[in-house]
């Protein structure tokens, strides 16, 4: 039953052209990485003809796959989607503009990525997330759906979660071998064990987001660390030129 549950299918699309007599493209939006200390974010965009018979039927959202099966489906949604984007913003606009922002640029971006080589009919979005219909006159208008779950219940954004998801960890594997003492090729840039020892032992590097509350509490101890040895290093000096010369 609770895996019945987790079975998408093209119901939200069907929502999204119910509310328009013309012809509709429904590409499905999701995002993954907002969780992470490091990387960027990243999101999907992916849609598919109204017709079961044409998908792959083994898409599922990201975090109920693991990696091997995300990789086999990647190319099956290729090769099916009439319509593929991505998204991404960098750490540095994390930190600049703040997640909330940072994700619905991301959003954006992934969703004019997917309709920049499209001249067919008008491409709405069906969303994940209930909180973000303020952005539906950027996302098709009031065709757009927003809803809370949709990567579990809607079959294009289960897929643009895949496509989000294999981006991402691709793009953390090759930079772990930049930034290699992170563990970024098995953790992603969230925050496990291995990743918050790294991040104790040398502070964080070019790709954390130094907003988060983990880097910030790192690098506030490794300041006074460093306040503290220059405090006790001027107390050594002070005190060797106090010492009598001899002689």
């Amino acid at each position: 039953m609770s895996k019945q549950r987790h079975v998408p299918s093209l119901v939200l699309e069907r929502i999204a052209r119910s509310r328009s007599e013309d012809e509709l493209v429904v590409v499905g939006i999701d995002e993954v990485g907002t969780g992470a200390l490091a990387g960027p974010v990243v999101v999907g965009a992916v849609a598919f003809e109204d017709d079961e018979s044409k998908l792959p039927i083994a898409v599922r959202d990201s975090k109920l796959l693991n990696s091997n099966k995300r990789l086999e489906l990647l190319p099956q949604i290729m090769k099916a989607a009439i319509l593929v984007g991505i998204g991404i913003v960098t750490p540095e606009e994390i930190d600049s503009k703040g997640m909330a922002h940072a994700r619905e640029l991301a959003i954006i971006r992934a969703y004019k990525d997917a309709k920049k080589r499209y001249s067919g009919p008008r491409v709405v979005a069906v969303v994940d997330g209930r909180n973000l219909k303020k952005m539906r006159k950027k996302l098709g208008g009031p065709c757009a759906v927003f809803a809370d779950r949709a990567d579990q219940k809607s079959y294009s954004v289960a897929a643009a979660s895949i496509v989000a998801k294999v981006t991402r960890d691709s793009m953390m594997i090759d930079l772990a071998k930049t930034y290699k003492n992170y563990g970024f090729e098995s953790n992603k840039g969230y925050g496990t064990n291995q990743h918050l020892t790294g991040l104790t032992q040398f502070g964080p590097c070019k790709i954390h987001r130094l907003t988060t509350r983990p880097v910030r509490k790192v690098m506030q101890s490794r300041a006074d660390k460093k306040a503290l040895a220059e405090v006790e290093a001027e107390e050594k000096q002070r005190k060797s030129e106090k010492e009598p010369i001899s002689g």
